[in-house]
């Protein structure tokens, strides 16, 4: 791992650096050449049709190895010479499958024959305008009469990055190769690394979030290295609406994220560079890692800058793969992230303050309109909802996160949610307990996920009554112990099935011994307020805590993105709470609908107590809210909209899309109070406001409440001190 973590840590820094936009004079020929200077990207006509290939001639260079270069749209094109042809990426399809290819087009007609060309302080890169994936690339290779080298197209997650270098006419090399100076590379503004975008050749740099509000100024300290030989004077500035120089750097009047801002870097009072600075109020994250998949983790470097700190942020050796199953036929994709020391251990991080682990989740968030639902719908149930046992973590039963920023190899990748996982730290489940060889292990905390729609998902029936040695049966995955799958992971939950079907007397006076009430009036409640029609057991953790305890599951919820008035394709619906998605879960249905040891009636109760703090319609927009105003002021979702508008769907007005989830929210508390009218309990059962010390509590069934107060109870009906008291 050593190897590779510096192997890894050489392409991040070689990415850290911004690319920077290139001045081309339109009526200069210029020649298109590797890394080694020699040769050239020229048309070949010998066989009919132009084609472009690769010259490896050292000289004697005539038109047909020219080119010129021009800007059109929001690229340029490149016009060999001699043919007047354009070079372009010819898209096919065979077989059903998309392919692309270098060739020759007789117009500018589209952004398939325009490109972006980039210098990033060494070398040029050219990128496919309509598709930043695909760049112009030379291949070699070998015969017995020699190596040759012919253009073509590569993939940018597959093949890494084409250095390209560009001459004029008459032998002058364009953006001074390797002149790149070492201020760039180790600039740091406030001690924080700026972070390129090889697309537009902007910077980026993340404010701290005390700076929003407008009329807040901004003070900046500028560091970099220089070589030990080099007694240039270098001057860094920043130039905009505001900005003034000082004698360690620079000052920001009235700082905005939308105020355009521009970089200036001066060498003994010659301008080197003058590139954009855009600013954000979000923590940027960059990914720098090959040819990312979704089957297997491929070896990459990892880096958070946030400006809510002061220290310096550090790159970490890491680990990537693409996650989500209907989330793969989308281009924008979430990541699952591991963290790593660089001899290749588990690198525990408290990321972004949220809590310490190795593994995490960028959610891409691609078919939400608004970029929040799931976060929303978890800092909900993160308030509604706690485990009925300690933790590392107050408790808490599901994800938390921060929206960041992420560029991917170097280029603007757009809005993202860095959260924590579920995961047997989270829920603090009981380790496996491995035998003295170390081979055997006995499964005490448990966590399982719901992987697709069926009546093992339903907790209906089991595909078979004998469970497997794997880590899947019917429609669930085991999520811990997931390193020794065996039968005995899978009993409890073919128990709790089985039990699900037994009498309604058995079924109502065993419950908690299988589930916990408290949690499930819980997950029914924000269930039917926020809609979840993704959900329902999919997309659903189950956890027990120790199996030598008990096997009393936990719900844990999960993948929250089709509520609020949204599906999961991106599509709005106008459908109210749908007790369907609750009812087809087969113990839920007995509980809801026949109202089985007064379920019903308790989320009655809890809907009711909500709907006036945590899910009322206040309070729920005040989050929504938020989060928008966070993204706009940010500049955060202008660049979303430019990076992914109708990508797999509309993005362009939040404010808009945030009033229809106001309204549809509203339409559904309606419904809600007329679903779940307030519970006025039986006569002779007391409904008191209570009091933390009480001599006896007691359930309907007769059971004993031990080691909690009544105020920490969900609503519901207990014995209380004799008396029968609504909670």
């Amino acid at each position: 791992m050593n190897k590779l973590f510096y192997a890894i840590l050489t392409i991040f820094l070689t990415f850290s650096t911004a690319a920077t936009a290139q001045t081309f004079d339109e009526n200069t020929k210029y020649r298109i050449a590797t890394s080694s200077g020699e040769g050239a990207l020229y048309v070949d006509t010998s066989w009919g049709d132009p084609y472009p290939t690769y010259d490896n001639s050292t000289g004697g260079y005539s038109n047909v190895d020219y080119w010129y270069i021009r800007k059109s749209g929001n690229g340029y094109t490149l016009q060999n010479a001699q043919t007047q042809t354009y070079l372009a990426c010819i898209f096919e399809n065979w077989g059903g499958q998309r392919y692309a290819s270098l060739g020759m087009v007789s117009a500018d007609v589209s952004d398939d024959n325009r490109w972006q060309i980039v210098y990033n302080g060494d070398n040029f890169e050219i990128t496919l305008l309509s598709d930043a994936n695909f760049y112009l690339r030379f291949v070699s290779y070998s015969e017995p009469g020699g190596t040759y080298t012919y253009a073509s197209l590569g993939m940018l997650l597959t093949d890494g990055f084409e250095a390209i270098r560009i001459f004029t006419s008459d032998g002058k090399e364009v953006g001074d190769y390797g002149a790149k100076t070492s201020v760039l590379s180790s600039l740091r503004i406030n001690n924080k690394q700026l972070v390129g975008d090889r697309s537009s050749g902007s910077y980026m740099f993340s404010l701290p979030e005390s700076l929003r509000g407008g009329g807040k100024n901004f003070s900046a300290t500028v560091t970099f290295d220089k070589a030990a030989d080099d007694n240039s004077t270098y001057i860094v500035n920043v130039a905009g609406n505001g900005a003034t120089r000082t004698a360690t750097g620079f000052n920001i009047r009235n700082i905005s994220c939308d105020n355009d801002y521009e970089l200036i870097i001066t060498k003994d009072g010659e301008e080197i560079l003058r590139q954009p600075l855009v600013f954000t109020f979000l923590p940027i994250i960059e990914i720098n890692a090959g040819s990312v998949n979704g089957s297997t983790y491929t070896d990459g470097t990892f880096r958070i800058t946030d400006g809510n700190t002061t220290e310096h942020d550090t790159a970490w050796v890491a680990q990537f793969k693409y996650r989500g199953a209907s989330a793969s036929n989308y281009k924008k994709r979430s990541f699952n992230v591991k963290l790593f020391t660089p001899a290749g251990e588990d690198l525990d991080v408290n990321a972004l303050g949220l809590r310490k682990d190795h593994t995490w989740i960028l959610d891409a968030m691609a078919i939400d309109r608004i970029r929040m639902r799931n976060r929303v719908c978890f800092d909900v149930w993160n308030q509604i909802d706690r485990l009925p046992y300690s933790s590392n973590y107050n408790s808490r039963n599901g994800t938390v996160g921060r929206f960041v920023e992420v560029f991917f190899n170097g280029r603007y990748h757009g809005l993202y949610c860095f959260t924590d996982k579920i995961n047997r730290k989270l829920l603090n489940l009981t380790k496996v307990l491995l035998d003295s060889t170390q081979t055997h292990a006995t499964t005490r905390g448990l966590l399982i996920k719901g992987e697709s729609w069926g009546d093992d998902t339903y907790l209906k029936s089991t595909s078979s009554s004998t469970p497997p040695a794997t880590l899947t049966w019917g429609g669930w995955e085991l999520k811990y112990p997931d390193e020794y799958p065996q039968q005995s992971v899978w009993v409890p939950l073919r128990n709790l099935i089985s039990f699900s079907k037994r009498s309604e007397t058995y079924f109502a006076e065993h419950l908690e011994e299988f589930m916990h009430m408290p949690n499930l009036v819980n997950y029914v409640t924000e269930q039917l307020a926020f809609n979840l029609e993704d959900n329902g057991m999919k997309n659903m953790f189950m956890s027990i805590k120790n199996l030598e305890k008990g096997h009393q599951f936990i719900f844990t919820v999960w993948d929250m993105d089709s509520s609020l008035g949204g599906l999961w394709d991106g599509k709005r619906h106008d459908r109210t709470a749908d007790t369907t998605y609750v009812t087809r879960v087969y113990p839920l249905s007995r509980l809801f609908s026949k109202n089985v040891a007064g379920f019903r009636d308790s989320v009655r109760v809890r809907w009711n107590e909500l709907k006036e703090t945590t899910l009322s319609h206040d309070s729920v927009m005040q989050r929504i809210n938020s989060y928008k105003e966070l993204f706009k002021e940010s500049g955060a979702w202008k660049r979303e909209v430019n990076r992914w508008e109708n990508n797999p769907v509309p993005l362009a007005d939040i404010d808009t899309e945030v009033q229809y989830v106001s309204e549809w929210y509203q339409r559904n508390i309606d419904y809600l109070n007329t679903l779940l009218p307030p519970y006025t309990p039986p006569s002779g059962i007391e409904q008191t406001a209570v009091h933390p010390q009480h001599k006896g509590i007691y359930t309907l069934d007769g059971r004993k409440v031990a080691g909690r107060k009544l105020h920490e109870l969900p609503s519901g009906i207990y014995i209380v001190d004799g008396k029968k008291v609504m909670r």
